[in-house]
């Protein structure tokens, strides 16, 4: 009897009675990305890791960036979410700047991509711009 390597496998496994789709199953849900959020009045920041990698001058800088659009001194809400839930969460899109320090776009008329903060801590020029710009998207409403 000849079988495809796929359907070997497969005999393999069912023989042990592991079931190929639970693995299946289990694969897809480990590899799904995760995107890091900071939330403070009128600014959500995105990011590919957690805000615990970043050095201390990047977090005070962040800091800064959040405070120079907000009206109130409120705390920074951490969230951790997948992409999926992410996109779906509708009141975290339509707040009124997301800064995405990821590679992913969203699409969003809102959103920036600002360099990354270390390098926004090298160069004054990008700091600046980047405020313009959303002073630009505050004034726009």
């Amino acid at each position: 009897m000849h079988l495809s390597k796929n359907k070997k496998t497969s005999f393999i496994l069912n023989t042990l009675g592991i079931d190929m789709l639970s693995i299946s199953e289990k694969l897809d849900n480990s590899v799904q990305t995760y995107v890091h959020c900071s939330l403070r009045d009128r600014i959500l920041t995105l990011h590919s890791h957690s805000l615990d990698e970043y050095s201390e001058r990047e977090l005070e800088l962040l800091s800064k960036i959040e405070a120079s659009v907000s009206k109130e001194n409120k705390k920074n809400k951490i969230l951790e979410l997948t992409w999926d839930d992410f996109l779906n969460k509708h009141e975290l899109l339509n707040i009124e700047i997301i800064l995405n320090f990821t590679n992913i776009k969203i699409d969003k008329k809102n959103e920036l991509t600002p360099p990354n903060l270390a390098l926004l801590i090298k160069k004054p020029e990008e700091k600046k711009l980047l405020w313009e710009k959303m002073q630009a998207l505050l004034n726009d409403d």
